[in-house]
């Protein structure tokens, strides 16, 4: 019996981290697409860039932090078990 409710238990914990991640992901999915646009970046990704791979890096690099600080200001954390 309480291996029964062990194993339930983490069922339950597996799903609500799964939950949480995937209400993470779709806030960053959102969240790039309005970026992306403010940014001019629609699109193919390499016609924006033209394979400049330093032009590409630093676009990713902001992309980054401003998620970073997206997640900061709203409380936005991620799943841990």
């Amino acid at each position: 019996m309480k291996k029964l409710s062990l194993l339930e238990s983490e069922v339950r914990d597996a799903q609500r981290i799964e939950a949480v991640r995937m209400d993470e992901s779709m806030k960053y999915m959102e969240f790039c697409k309005k970026f992306s646009k403010e940014e001019g970046v629609s699109g193919p990704f390499d016609a924006k860039f033209k394979k400049d791979k330093k032009a590409m890096k630093a676009y990713m690099s902001k992309l980054s932090k401003a998620w970073a600080d997206y997640k900061k200001e709203e409380g936005i954390t991620a799943a841990k078990k």
